[in-house]
């Protein structure tokens, strides 16, 4: 398996901390919230929440806590700049399936436009390719406005937006 999983060293770790705090922001997360952390990597919600209530899934299993998610329940989903990863019928399938499992269920999702500034840092500071990514910014936030409601928004430097959202 390639590792698609984002590095928080070095010079963007400020960057990507400061995602994880609006997410905690936005979604009004707590230790007491049961939140399904979806493409969990290596595990930075937790590590800024201190919360146990944090069911840590990863599609690569060194970073994941279970196997299969779906048999845990869960307040809340935090999708943190992985829907890209999944092409539009992934997306739609995942959305989907977790309203079927609980229509009350919220979601906070990060989604990354990766302009062209972006593109520019990453190169200039040796950050990896995004080479694997199945899903455009304009992709992602079509399905999202197609299949939920957005209740609370949030940008960040331009780059990102992250949403509060519910199941239509």
């Amino acid at each position: 398996m390639k590792n698609i999983t984002t590095s928080y060293d070095g010079l963007f770790s400020f960057y990507y901390k400061y995602v994880i705090k609006k997410i905690i922001k936005i979604g009004n997360l707590n230790k007491e919230t049961r939140i399904l952390d979806f493409g969990c990597g290596t595990k930075q919600l937790e590590k800024i929440l201190l919360s146990k209530n944090i069911i840590n899934y990863d599609i690569d299993s060194k970073y994941s806590e279970v196997k299969d998610y779906e048999n845990y329940k869960y307040d809340i989903i935090v999708i943190n700049q992985v829907f890209m990863y999944m092409d539009s019928h992934e997306i739609e399938k995942f959305i989907t399936k977790e309203k079927n499992k609980n229509k009350n269920c919220k979601l906070v999702v990060a989604v990354s436009k990766h302009n062209f500034f972006v593109k520019i840092l990453k190169k200039l500071f040796f950050q990896k390719k995004i080479s694997f990514v199945k899903s455009n910014f304009d992709q992602q936030l079509s399905l999202i406005k197609k299949l939920t409601n957005i209740e609370k928004s949030d940008s960040l430097f331009s780059n990102l937006k992250i949403y509060l959202l519910s199941f239509k």
